[in-house]
């Protein structure tokens, strides 16, 4: 998996005129269900229930690194690039990433990530235990995936099973309650602010 993060030159959803409240509040309300659809994604992941292992190289931006932080075992090349740019682009990082990035990393490093947008290579990203094993290239890369994938399935099914569900009990109970479900809301104000500018010049 690579991603230099969403389309920036994709044109944002504008506003409309209404001809009746019901119809206003449809729209709204569509539009902040699409809005929850990165969360919904990222918890659909972290609830499979077969192990899941991540191989990534390239650029890791944004919701790119939060799939890696919602697998259970992550491969990356030497020269990855990881970053959540959201700050620089004037949104705040969604999709439950901030409580996984937490989780990972603990709160200062979390601020360092988040509020500071900075990058970390593959190997500085493995030093801080973001990464479970490290390789120096791409052809590697998959191979390293499989080999990890055969250790997996090596073990007994049962109590893989249970294991992996005692981990993400003890992730949500770590959680101090699940304030991700605010994350649509996060996006969507930008996006008015935006729209109120543009109306007001």
């Amino acid at each position: 998996m690579f991603s230099a993060g969403a389309d920036l030159k994709e044109e944002p959803k504008r506003f409309k005129p209404f001809e009746t409240a019901t119809e206003k509040a449809d729209y709204f309300r569509k539009w902040r269900y699409d809005l929850q659809l990165g969360r919904r994604a990222m918890q659909a992941i972290e609830e499979l229930e077969a192990v899941t292992i991540c191989g990534v190289h390239g650029h890791v931006m944004g919701g790119a690194w939060c799939i890696s932080l919602c697998c259970d075992y992550t491969v990356a090349t030497e020269d990855c690039i990881f970053q959540m740019p959201e700050i620089d682009i004037q949104l705040p990082l969604t999709w439950g990433c901030t409580p996984r990035v937490i989780r990972q990393f603990g709160t200062m490093k979390a601020k360092e990530i988040i509020m500071l947008g900075e990058r970390f290579t593959g190997k500085e990203l493995y030093d801080l235990g973001g990464i479970n094993k490290l390789v120096n290239s791409k052809e590697a890369l998959t191979e390293a995936t499989k080999t990890i994938a055969k250790r997996f399935v090596a073990k007994d099914p049962v109590a893989l099973h249970m294991v992996k569900t005692q981990f993400r009990a003890l992730a949500r109970a770590h959680s101090l309650g699940d304030t991700t479900e605010s994350d649509g809301d996060l996006l969507f104000l930008p996006a008015v602010l935006k729209h109120y500018q543009r109306s007001t010049l």
